[in-house]
Order: structure tokens, then sequence, then C-alpha cells
């Protein structure tokens, strides 16, 4: 059973984990539209803009065959303010670079921010 911290101070801390965050974030999902042909075209709106901290860690690091060799793939780790609606197959475009949400670590009521995993498009 966990803790309940006071909304107070967990507001404080908050506030503290969000003035370390130096980036923005474009959290970006799709929507199906169809197109003259029968099919469907997906379409990216942005959904929410954000205060952001973008970590490379080798947590996440995986390795993928491209061709006949390894490649090391970078995972990365997304921080955004308590609350941010980012979801999986959400896409989150950080300086220039966009990202796919792959998981997110759930929104529970003493966490500081929302933790979300990414995965660079190539």
């Amino acid at each position: 059973m966990s803790a309940t911290i006071p909304a107070a101070e967990l507001a404080l801390l908050r506030a503290a984990a969000e003035a370390t965050f130096a980036d923005v974030v474009e959290i970006r999902r799709a929507s199906a539209a169809s197109d003259e042909v029968g099919g469907e075209t997906l379409t990216w709106s942005t959904v929410a803009t954000a205060a952001c901290q973008l970590l490379e860690t080798t947590r996440l690091t995986r390795e993928q065959e491209v061709g006949s060799t390894l490649q090391r793939i970078a995972g990365w780790q997304l921080n955004v303010p308590h609350g941010t609606d980012v979801r999986p197959k959400d896409r989150a475009k950080v300086n220039g670079i966009e990202y796919e949400v792959i998981a997110g670590f759930g929104a529970r009521s003493n966490n500081l921010t929302t933790i979300v995993v990414l995965a660079e498009i190539s």
C-alpha cells in the first residue's frame, strides 16, 4: 500500500519536476479519413503541446537486424507533466525529431510526471 502525499506537497513536487524540463513536445494523434478510392488515410493532428524532458536510456536500447547486420536502436524516455494525455501509437515531436509512443507507465495519483517510452521514427 502506498502512502498518500498531501495535495499541496504533491503540487510543489510536480512543479519542481516540471521546472527541470528544458524541451517542448508536440503530441500528435492519428485519425482515419476516407479517401477518394474507398480506402483510409491517416491524418495526424496535434492534441497537446507540453514542456518535457527527453532522455536516451540504455535500459530501453534494443538491437534490430538491418540487412545482414545488427544495428543498435536507442530507447527514449519522455517525461511530461502529470496528467498529460499521451497514448501508445501517438507521435511525439521534440527538437524536430519525431518518435512513436511505444508504452506508458500509467498515471498513478502520486506520480510526479507522466512517463512514456518512445522509439525514433526513421
